[in-house]
């Protein structure tokens, strides 16, 4: 019941610049601890490759954060996109956004739970 629930529900699909959300992404996750964030990428070596794991550890390593989740993004957009190709296309409202920040986003959830 859950997962026919789930899709056949509306999707809010945000629509934001791929460097943006790099950048957004490289400031949230620069927080944590590098070892942390290379394991992490690790565990996902299966779906995103041994040499595109290893570009994204070695720059973690580097302090490179926005490369390293420019490479990792890269990766989830493809599976995202695919999840969203399975869907039923009149369920998916696009919605583009200039600014990704705490703010905008914070607003735009107030805006779908209201």
């Amino acid at each position: 019941g859950i997962w026919t629930q789930l899709r056949t529900s509306n999707v809010l699909y945000l629509d934001v610049d791929f460097e943006k959300r790099a950048q957004y992404l490289a400031a949230e996750y620069g927080k944590f601890d590098p070892a942390d964030l290379i394991e992490a990428t690790k565990r996902i070596e299966r779906r995103l490759g041994p040499q595109q794991t290893k570009n994204a550890c070695i720059a973690i390593s580097e302090n490179r954060m926005t490369e390293a989740c420019r490479i990792i993004l890269a990766y989830y957009d493809k599976a995202y996109n695919y999840g969203l190709s399975q869907r039923d296309q009149s369920l998916i409202q696009r919605l583009s956004i200039d600014q990704y920040d705490e703010k905008t986003l914070d607003t735009i959830a107030d805006q779908i739970l209201s």
